[in-house]
This record gives structure tokens, sequence and C-alpha cells, in this order.
């Protein structure tokens, strides 16, 4: 009896060990499968959040340029509206010299004048004065 025993004791404990390698890999097979269906599922997340990230990268560096473009314009408009309005200081200021130029050669063209007439009259007196002085000494 002990044999019989013996015999069903094994072919027991092989049923279950067939059993529970049945059960495992039956659960191994289940939690491989939702593993994957998870992996999945996070794979497709992360392309979709890499997708949206680039996409909008791009949309901010379409609005980057567009705000660079706009700005560039401004500003060739105002360095274009300077550099007309320096064009007409620097007109002015060409005006003004050649006035003061020209007040000035009168000016000196005056005192010329003035220093002819000076030296004509004191030529003038020291030729009285020598014909004077001249007489004196003839008579």
């Amino acid at each position: 009896m002990a044999d019989i025993s013996q015999i069903q004791y094994k072919r027991f404990k092989e049923s279950e060990n067939k059993r529970i390698s049945h059960d495992m890999k039956k659960l191994k097979n289940k939690n491989d499968d939702a593993y994957r269906k998870k992996v999945k599922s996070h794979e497709h997340t992360m392309t979709r959040m890499t997708e949206e990230y680039e996409q909008k990268i791009r949309n901010l560096d379409i609005e980057l340029q567009r705000k660079l473009i706009a700005l560039r314009n401004k500003q060739k408009a105002v360095i274009k509206e300077e550099n007309l309005r320096l064009g007409e200081e620097v007109e002015n200021l060409k005006k003004v010299h050649g006035d003061q130029v020209a007040e000035i050669k009168i000016s000196h063209k005056n005192e010329i004048n003035d220093l002819n007439e000076s030296h004509r009259r004191a030529l003038e007196n020291a030729e009285t004065r020598y014909i004077k002085e001249k007489t004196k000494w003839e008579v």
C-alpha cells in the first residue's frame, strides 16, 4: 500500500506541478500582454506629446520670425525717417555755415575797407604835414 500511495503521491505532485506551471504560464502571458499594452499605450502617449511639443516649438519659431520681421521693418522705417531728418539737419547746418561765412567775409571786407581808409587818411595827414614842414623850410 505504501507503493500505491507513493505512486499516487508522485502523480498528484506531477499533476499539481503541471497545473501550477500551466497557471504560471497563463498568468505570465496575461501579464506580458498587459505589459505590452501599457508600453504601447505609453509609447503612443509619448509620441503624441513629442509631436505636440515639436509643433508648439515650430509655431513659436514661426511667431518669433514674424515678430522679428515686423520689428526689422519698423526699424528700417525709423532709420529711413532719421536719415531724412539728419539730411535736413545737415542742409540747415550748411546753410547756417554759409551764412556765417558770408557774414564773416563781409565783416572782414568792411574791416579791410576801414583799414584802407584809415591808412589813406594817415598817408594824407602825413603828406599834409610833410608839405607844411617842407614849406617851412623853403621859405
